[in-house]
């Protein structure tokens, strides 16, 4: 993603699904729900169980975001537009 790509605004979030032996089946899961409401979510599948709902860059379940009608990992969103992090996290790259 280019430098600035992005610019201010608001980006549609799509999180990842995490699925545990404790997580609530299909459509009884709040996090299945959620997941559902996201633009271009897969369906919910009744017999798998969703527990948590990732929201961020780890690799073991990165967001991504949409950008008009791109696609782009949060991870790659954020390099190319740092000042949306804000001061204080912006800081964190200098110590």
């Amino acid at each position: 993603m280019e430098e600035g790509e992005g610019g201010a605004g608001v980006y549609p979030l799509l999180c990842t699904a995490k699925q545990y032996d404790w997580g609530k089946l299909g459509k009884e899961s709040a996090v299945a729900e959620l997941l559902r409401n996201q633009s271009g979510a897969a369906a919910i599948k009744d017999e798998e169980r969703y527990a948590e709902l990732w929201m961020g860059t780890h690799p073991s379940g990165p967001s991504s975001v949409k950008v008009g009608a791109k696609t782009v990992p949060l991870h790659e969103f954020l390099k190319g537009n740092k000042a949306l992090l804000g001061k204080s996290v912006l800081s964190l790259e200098d110590s």
